[in-house]
């Protein structure tokens, strides 16, 4: 188990447009740092809005966090 409060290479994307692809968010991060796995929420066959994404490094993660906090868009629609 991890500690409570440590840093993770993992951040959680929501609120993605259900017409996004793996590659949108690839697209979207890629930018942060080197993406090492992205898992979308996927319910019976159907994407659901989400993702968790990792990074090869914490620095990239927290890069994709102040990312998200000030402007990421995928498929034209804010996530956070």
């Amino acid at each position: 188990p991890r500690e409570v409060g440590a840093k993770s290479n993992s951040i959680f994307v929501g609120r993605i447009p259900l017409g996004a692809i793996r590659e949108d968010i690839e697209d979207a991060l890629s930018s942060c740092g080197e993406i090492t796995d992205i898992r979308m929420g996927v319910r019976n066959g159907q994407f659901q809005g989400f993702a968790h994404v990792d990074f090869a490094d914490q620095s990239s993660a927290d890069a994709a966090v102040a990312l998200g906090a000030e402007s990421l868009e995928i498929c034209g629609g804010r996530v956070k």
